[in-house]
Formats: structure tokens, C-alpha cells, sequence
């Protein structure tokens, strides 16, 4: 019941290499998302347009809010890339 609660984020960020988003998008949570700078064609990510090509994203505390609706997503569980 606890992990329908939660939601949790990951970024691809700090030299974060592909292993390490796949292996986030496999964690058995259903609330879960993690933004990318490119299409990893995987169900929680949310794609930093900004970052594109970047291979780091360099803030994604202050710009999240410019890609998805946060409370939308913590009431729904649905990712919806704005």
C-alpha cells in the first residue's frame, strides 16, 4: 500500500550513464519518473527539450514544471510531457 503513495524522481544527470536509467525504470513503483535529454522509449521518462543532445541535465529542480504537471501526476500516476 506505502509504494502506491510514493512517488519518486531520478535525472539523468552527474554522468548517469543508461544502465543506471534502466535499471530506475524497472524499480516496481508505479509513481515513478525520470527525466532524460533524449527518447529512451521507457515509460516514466520525461524528456528535458532544453537538454536535448546534452547528456545531462543541469537543473531539473527549478525547470520540472515546464515538462509535466507534478501534482497531476502524484494524484493520477499518469505522465503527461507538456
Amino acid at each position: 500500500m506505502l509504494k502506491e503513495l510514493i512517488g519518486i524522481k531520478f535525472s539523468e544527470m552527474n554522468n548517469c550513464h543508461i544502465e543506471e536509467i534502466m535499471a530506475f525504470d524497472k524499480i516496481n513503483i508505479s509513481k515513478k519518473v525520470v527525466f532524460v535529454t533524449k527518447d529512451y522509449k521507457i515509460e516514466s521518462q520525461i524528456i528535458f527539450r532544453d537538454s536535448l543532445g546534452k547528456y545531462n541535465i543541469s537543473d531539473d529542480t527549478t525547470l520540472f514544471n515546464s515538462y509535466f504537471d507534478l501534482l497531476g501526476f502524484l494524484n493520477t500516476g499518469k505522465l503527461i510531457q507538456k
